[in-house]
């Protein structure tokens, strides 16, 4: 709840929680995105990025943009 509390919100948004879980490169999430060959430190870096400039609680953010992928392409949508 810290990125949340950060931008003056009570509450957590989806991508705060992407951002936290693909942030920690042990978490079972961070494995099976890198196993889809999505770089989580870069997703993590984006998603925390994003969370706080929309107001539909995030799940929008990533849709205008494209996955980091682990070997530094980036696809054309999530």
């Amino acid at each position: 709840f810290r990125r949340a509390a950060e931008r003056g919100e009570s509450q957590a948004r989806g991508l705060d929680l992407l951002a936290v879980v693909a942030a920690d490169p042990e978490s079972r999430a961070a494995e099976v995105l890198r196993r889809a060959g999505i770089d989580p430190g870069a997703l993590s870096a984006r998603a925390g990025a994003r969370a706080g400039d929309l107001v539909d609680g995030g799940t929008a953010a990533l849709a205008e943009g494209s996955v980091p992928w682990a070997d530094g392409e980036s696809s054309q949508q999530v």
